[in-house]
């Protein structure tokens, strides 16, 4: 992850993307690796890892700033290594009431609103659950995890 710039107003951080531009948003960012540090600490053997990502967690700088944005980026790239070696995967961002759901219809609110779709799951060490609108589609969204509510399955 590089950063190209931060912008306050909107509390997102900007990085460079192809030929364009990607954010993350401050909080968001910081509850990804936050996430990732708990992942690490409770899946690993190794009691001196297990104390190194505690210390990621008592030098975080604040958010919003450069140095946060950095210090992120090492705790994810962390994460990545860690899946490399153990072959382990960050459940971190999967919806808990979608596990086992993959490929199924649902009905949900999200966001408060009404919506159908088909449940995916993108690959990586750290999967996400997608929106997925028809059979045919090629690919989806990322869900947000904590805005899906009240799911039942259609077919």
């Amino acid at each position: 992850m590089q950063l190209d710039s931060v912008n306050e107003d909107q509390r997102l951080y900007v990085m460079p993307s192809g030929g364009g531009f990607t954010c993350y948003g401050f909080d968001v960012l910081d509850r990804k690796v936050r996430a990732v540090q708990w992942w690490i600490e409770k899946e690993t053997e190794s009691s001196e890892e297990r104390r190194d990502v505690r210390l990621w967690l008592d030098r975080v700088p604040d958010v919003g700033t450069c140095a946060h944005f950095e210090h992120c980026a090492a705790m994810m790239d962390r994460g990545s290594k860690f899946s490399l070696r153990t072959g382990k995967r960050c459940d971190a961002e999967l919806v808990p009431a979608l596990v086992g759901l993959e490929g199924r219809r649902v009905e949900c609110l999200y966001f408060g609103e009404r919506i159908r779709f088909y449940v995916g799951k993108s690959m990586g060490w750290m999967p996400a659950h997608l929106r997925i609108k028809t059979r045919r589609s090629l690919g989806g969204e990322a869900l947000i995890l904590d805005q899906v509510r009240a799911v039942r399955i259609i077919k």
